[in-house]
């Protein structure tokens, strides 16, 4: 590789998903523009992910399996992999965030998408980010309104999303203090996306059209009357949120979001599925509690659900329970 050329680092967080991050670690192995250096950060401890790791490295590729003591959530992991990656990187290097069980989508992604961020970079020197699907938020009615970039060039946003390999420059990553741990899973890239915009930083969206569509299981579910079963994925959809919400200046909007998607849509369900309309009225009511008082951190035990946590947080945007 070229002395100018920035390095590329990768980083996977897993979570009892040893085949999936294997399929995803050969895809990654086989793109056209290799990762520099991968970090796989696992909050599982499982064999098989450091397996799946040693296998990668086998391919020819650098890589360090991060073993975490507990399980901080993705947040937390990709918060210690960017620690990690400061103290080798240089301000002008890229990191960018896989998936363990949502391989890119082809080999050209991750050479196009760096192809981009130079580019990008050279037209403004405060950009932070770049990715293919991204998103602007609406602070009245706490919501994001999907931007995809055009065939005519980009789009600014306020956040990348994470599923969509987004690619972050160090030094404006490390310069807001990486991702917020605390947050666990839940709006950790809208969180961290709103930080690098308060702080003078641009984020923008590339041509999504020309790339592979995702699987239909990424797609945002139309909103329902009904209540899914209770899942722990929407109460720290529905914490981190109400805590963006608050931590930016928009407590009304917190309040709002609280009685309309916390609590109100559970009592319009109560005459019809009682039992599951309480139960999802005691969650949401820790959740609204716990985000009010910046209660964060893991503080509901994951029940091992592996429905795609993207669809989860879209529902929630969405006006989902």
């Amino acid at each position: 590789m070229d002395a100018s050329e920035p390095r590329l680092f990768g980083i996977v967080p897993t979570f009892r998903r040893p085949e999936e991050l294997a399929v995803s670690l050969r895809v990654s192995a086989d793109q056209s523009r290799p990762l520099d250096v991968l970090y796989v950060v696992d909050n599982s401890d499982l064999p098989e992910n450091e397996r799946a790791v040693a296998s990668y490295v086998e391919l020819g590729h650098a890589a360090h399996y991060l073993r975490m003591p507990e399980n901080r959530g993705p947040a937390g992991a990709i918060a210690f992999a960017m620690d990690r990656i400061g103290d080798e990187a240089s301000n002008d290097d890229w990191i960018v965030l896989l998936d363990d069980d949502d391989p890119l989508p082809d080999r050209s992604i991750l050479a196009d998408l760096l192809a981009s961020g130079r580019e990008m970079l050279a037209r403004d020197r405060r950009l932070a980010a770049v990715g293919v699907r991204g998103a602007i938020m609406d602070w009245r009615r706490a919501r994001l309104l999907r931007v995809d970039g055009s065939e005519a060039g980009y789009a600014a946003v306020d956040y990348l999303w994470s599923n969509w390999a987004p690619f972050y420059r160090v030094g404006p990553a490390l310069a807001v203090g990486g991702y917020a741990s605390e947050l666990f899973f839940g709006f950790e890239e809208l969180e961290f996306g709103l930080r690098l915009r308060a702080a003078g930083y641009s984020l923008y969206v590339f041509d999504a059209n020309r790339r592979r569509p995702r699987p239909e299981r990424n797609r945002t579910p139309d909103p329902k009357r009904g209540l899914d079963p209770l899942d722990w994925r929407r109460y720290y959809s529905l914490r981190n949120l109400i805590h963006i919400l608050r931590t930016n200046g928009y407590s009304a909007t917190a309040a709002r979001v609280a009685l309309v998607r916390g609590i109100g849509k559970p009592l319009a369900n109560l005459p019809v599925t009682p039992r599951l309309a309480l139960a999802h009225l005691r969650r949401n009511l820790a959740a609204i509690d716990d985000g009010w008082r910046g209660r964060l951190g893991r503080t509901l035990e994951p029940d091992g659900s592996r429905r795609a946590m993207k669809t989860s947080i879209d529902a929630s945007l969405r006006g989902g329970s």
